[in-house]
């Protein structure tokens, strides 16, 4: 086993991997460390509610929000966007938050009559409604594609 993405010192995950080992009845062979600069994907969604904000440069020029979903399982959709110049991308998960974006993107989910569910219960859907009447341009990734239609 190697694990992978590690931030830290790896002598302080001595103990952890002689718990893995045990666990698994397989030998650690090693820990990667986490490397800044690469652009890598997160590997969970914890890192979203990090995500606000602006690419390289300047104040941002274009507003994207992306949904989001309780259950969301792209979250790594908008990470090409957060490196443009000039895009910001802000997460929203109230309907209240959504405010009058360029582009509203709805994530990937694995359960979409869930979160459908969830976004109407939090004023999401409504608000999405509201601004897809006003112009917005709206993008369904995966899931979040099913969650524009009129049945699921």
């Amino acid at each position: 086993m190697i694990v992978n993405n590690f931030r830290g010192d790896p002598r302080l995950f001595e103990d952890g991997a002689a718990f893995l080992e045990r666990r698994a009845r397989i030998p650690v062979l090693g820990v990667v460390p986490h490397l800044e600069g690469l652009r890598l994907a997160q590997e969970d969604s914890l890192g979203l509610h990090a995500m606000n904000g602006a690419g390289p440069g300047a104040a941002p020029v274009i507003d994207v929000a992306l949904v989001g979903l309780p259950r969301i399982s792209n979250f790594d959709d908008c990470d090409p966007l957060l490196r443009e110049p000039g895009v910001g991308v802000r997460l929203v998960d109230r309907g209240e938050l959504l405010g009058d974006p360029d582009l509203v993107v709805l994530p990937g989910t694995k359960t979409s009559r869930t979160d459908l569910e969830a976004a109407r219960g939090c004023g999401l859907a409504t608000a999405l409604r509201a601004a897809r009447r006003r112009g917005t341009a709206v993008l369904g990734v995966c899931g979040g594609m099913q969650l524009l239609g009129r049945a699921i």
